[in-house]
């Protein structure tokens, strides 16, 4: 609207201090109103529209944590990447870098809302997650979750994991008997060492 506009062009001399709602309302709408005379000099609006206009209601500026939830988990290792390629954390806060990641957006939002689903609602105080989706033909990470919350639990179960295979590799022995026209039937192996 008219009223916004006037609202976001008003601060730009100092936005900080002179002109910040939080600080100085009175100020912001001294020049909000200088904004809207000024634009009524010029032709751009009409005297009638700067007279009708009203200062819009200002929302308090509410910060949010950008680690928070299982998206925590994704910018932490792509920092960690760009620290390793020799980024510093101050150049990837405020150095004006373009980051894209491999991970797909559907992909992902569909493996949060499994893991949520899924996730036992009983005797799961102590459990952690790590989940990664990985296109086979490229390599690339498709989806990432180390944990339910990066700001309660910053360990990322999907890259910092080291678990025992354990069981994982039974199906491969009879995977790979399988392929090569054996049989699950009537075959016995005695896998005793020499």
């Amino acid at each position: 609207s008219l009223e916004q506009a006037a609202v976001l062009a008003a601060p730009i001399r100092s936005p900080e201090n002179l002109y910040n709602p939080e600080k100085n309302l009175d100020q912001l709408k001294g020049r909000w109103q200088y904004v809207l005379n000024s634009m009524a000099e010029v032709g751009t609006i009409s005297a009638e529209d700067r007279d009708k206009a009203e200062f819009p209601k200002i929302k308090q500026w509410a910060p949010s944590n950008r680690y928070a939830g299982t998206k925590g988990y994704i910018i932490s290792a792509v920092e960690e990447e760009l620290n390793a390629a020799g980024i510093t954390d101050e150049e990837i806060k405020t150095g004006g870098l373009r980051i894209v990641t491999t991970i797909d957006r559907s992909m992902q939002s569909a493996a949060v809302n499994s893991v949520r689903e899924h996730w036992p609602s009983k005797g799961s105080k102590d459990a952690h997650i790590g989940l990664v989706s990985v296109d086979a033909a490229t390599g690339e990470i498709r989806a990432l979750i180390g944990g339910l919350n990066y700001l309660k639990y910053q360990w990322n179960g999907a890259t910092e994991a080291q678990v025992r295979p354990g069981s994982t590799f039974k199906i491969f022995g009879p995977a790979a008997a399988m392929i090569n026209n054996g049989s699950l039937e009537g075959n016995y192996f005695d896998g005793k060492s020499p």
